[in-house]
């Protein structure tokens, strides 16, 4: 069947204190002036630079880090106004990298090095600290494995002088006490799935210490007390992989996006599973990927509404395309069709916000123009869909 990208144009107007000519250029560097309709973002103008755009399980809220590098809390009024304030003054104090949230809790965090910085917001709790003193380390990866008690799993490489001396190992670290746990002697990466468990994904190593297959596990944060289920056997015999840190996940709607190498490229795979992790069955995504497009690895899960953007591109192609899937049973692979929006400079780096008024939003950050950001109202992307099954 051939897939079919649907989109439209709305009329558009802008809450921003930007010239038409401005305007203009924007949205013919999104695409939003081609021949193909697509959702049209309202466009919106932060003071000062904006270095990241994450969700927060907050109403009408995300957070934006700034151009100082601070940790922000931004408020979306129902006429698009913005009102953006830092959380805690100079916090962080030092540029970081790769900064995060889970999309639901109010918790935000950033890495630089071997330093952590964390920022409780319902609880004002901002802490720093220094996971290792060995110079040969560094974090490479950090995962909030409980929300209620702000336990975190630190993921850091020490740098051995061969690649037979790597290692990887995860330290435990209680945001609320800012206390280091302790440490596991075991790498690979977690994704949290509740109640605290984690979904595991490590590999088994040979006799010469080489990695061979992927193997997948249901774990606690100390990766004790691991075991298989039917969601784990399914990973395993596809050997799927899930991109590091992204919420490509969703233990709400009981699925998954991962993506299964077969020889030179990743074809994505739907993973859906029932209660406690059974029953769990594994689909080609190939349905609703347009041909000629693949399926970036950034792919989003909405953690209060059935929502995922996604990002498509021409492995020849100069543009990557922003979409958003509605997740239905009644769909193939139980996603709509894709839904366009502009292309996307930052393959989609931006923020889900539950709001009051407007309905579920997208946000997403436009690194091209400093202080701009792009709202797209997935209720409007919702209503198409409605008339497209009619």
């Amino acid at each position: 069947m051939q897939v079919r990208l649907i989109a439209v144009v709305f009329m558009f107007s802008s809450c921003c204190h930007l010239g038409q000519q401005k305007l203009t250029e924007i949205l013919r560097e999104k695409g939003l002036d081609d021949m193909k309709e697509r959702l049209v973002p309202q466009i919106i103008q932060s003071q000062g630079g904006i270095c990241a755009v994450m969700g927060i399980g907050m109403p009408n809220k995300f957070i934006l880090v700034n151009g100082r590098g601070e940790f922000c809390l931004a408020s979306l009024d129902s006429a698009y106004g913005l009102d953006v304030e830092p959380v805690v003054e100079n916090f962080p104090p030092v540029a970081c990298s790769d900064y995060r949230t889970d999309g639901k809790a109010p918790i935000v965090w950033a890495r630089r090095g071997r330093a952590f910085y964390g920022l409780d917001i319902a609880n004002n709790i901002a802490r720093h600290v220094v996971v290792s003193h060995d110079g040969d380390e560094e974090i490479i990866d950090s995962y909030l494995a409980d929300p209620a008690s702000g336990m975190f799993m630190i993921r850091v490489v020490h740098h051995g002088w061969t690649s037979d001396d790597t290692r990887f190992f995860f330290v435990l670290f209680d945001l609320h006490s800012g206390s280091i746990l302790g440490r596991t002697d075991s790498g690979g990466s977690v994704y949290p799935l509740g109640n605290g468990l984690l979904l595991h994904d490590d590999h088994e190593w040979d006799d010469s210490g080489k990695r061979t297959v992927r193997k997948w596990l249901i774990c606690g944060p100390n990766l004790d007390d691991s075991s298989g289920n039917s969601l784990t056997e399914i990973l395993n015999k596809f050997q799927l992989k899930m991109a590091r840190g992204k919420r490509c996940y969703s233990p709400e709607y009981r699925m998954l996006i991962g993506t299964k190498r077969t020889g030179d490229r990743y074809l994505p795979f739907v993973v859906r599973w029932q209660e406690d992790f059974m029953d769990a069955d594994a689909d080609s995504l190939t349905a609703q990927v347009p041909q000629a497009f693949r399926l970036s690895n950034f792919v989003w899960f909405c953690p209060h509404d059935p929502w995922v953007k996604a990002c498509l591109y021409q492995p020849l192609g100069k543009n990557t395309d922003l979409v958003f899937y509605r997740i239905d049973d009644a769909y193939p692979q139980h996603l709509s069709p894709p839904i366009l929006g502009g292309y996307s400079s930052t393959d989609g780096y931006g923020a889900f916000v539950n709001h009051t008024e407007l309905g579920p939003l997208y946000v997403d950050m436009d690194d091209q123009h400093p202080g701009i950001l792009l709202v797209y109202k997935l209720n409007d992307a919702l209503e198409l869909l409605k008339k497209a099954v009619k």
